[in-house]
């Protein structure tokens, strides 16, 4: 047997020794902990995120649902992240059922720029695109009707008041220096404070000028910025 041959056979043994011994490449871990709870787990009930560092931070089932509820109760931390936005693509599987439906729907409605909410001031519940049928958009927890032209309750039978009493309001608004939402067109009033605005359909924008939020060039006096 030539040597080259005898090195071959003294590879094999020592790979197939390495299997049954259950032995790892260097570097390799079974157990790896939470970066959140810190508990020691086997690596594949952590799910690894895209993090740009040298070893990405890894979430167990519970503690990754924990993040996204997080996200989903309070918009402005929407999308979830860690060190960068987590693709739920990439954790579908980590999450609950619940919490992947609850994605979806707070996705669909930030991306919407014509968002509905109900009119009804004790439910202002998002009226998705599917239950608006003739303008007329049906709340899916207390089944209110709202108008999806003036975005109060409905007057179905009778025309649209929008464009007078509108005209009426916007001028009002304007006498008192009130903001419109550019997302969804509801008017905020500032009693104090800067100019960071956060609208309840979750879009942020100035006070002073209605652009989005960080991309005007307002000076907020009372904020100093």
């Amino acid at each position: 047997m030539t040597r080259m041959s005898l090195l071959r056979e003294d590879s094999l043994a020592r790979y197939r020794q390495t299997q049954l011994s259950g032995a790892r490449a260097p570097g390799y871990r079974r157990n790896r902990p939470c970066d959140a709870c810190t508990e020691e787990l086997p690596y594949m009930a952590l799910v690894e995120l895209d993090c740009p560092i040298a070893q990405p931070h890894c979430y167990c089932r519970p503690c990754l649902n924990e993040l996204f509820k997080v996200a989903l109760a309070d918009t402005r931390l929407f999308p979830p992240r860690c060190c960068v936005v987590i693709p739920l693509a990439d954790c579908a599987h980590f999450l609950e059922y619940e919490v992947r439906l609850k994605y979806e729907q707070v996705s669909q409605e930030l991306h919407n720029a014509h968002a509905l909410y109900c009119a009804v001031p004790t439910c202002s519940t998002y009226i998705k695109s599917s239950l608006i049928i003739d303008d007329i958009g049906t709340c899916p927890e207390c089944d209110a009707k709202t108008c999806a032209l003036c975005k109060t309750l409905s007057h179905k039978g009778e025309k649209c008041p929008e464009d007078m009493e509108k005209q009426q309001l916007l001028a009002l608004a304007g006498k008192h220096k009130w903001q419109r939402c550019s997302r969804c067109g509801n008017l905020v009033e500032r009693s104090v404070g800067c100019s960071h605005m956060s609208c309840r359909c979750g879009f942020q924008f100035c006070y002073l000028c209605g652009l989005q939020m960080y991309l005007c060039k307002c000076i907020d006096t009372a904020r100093g910025w």
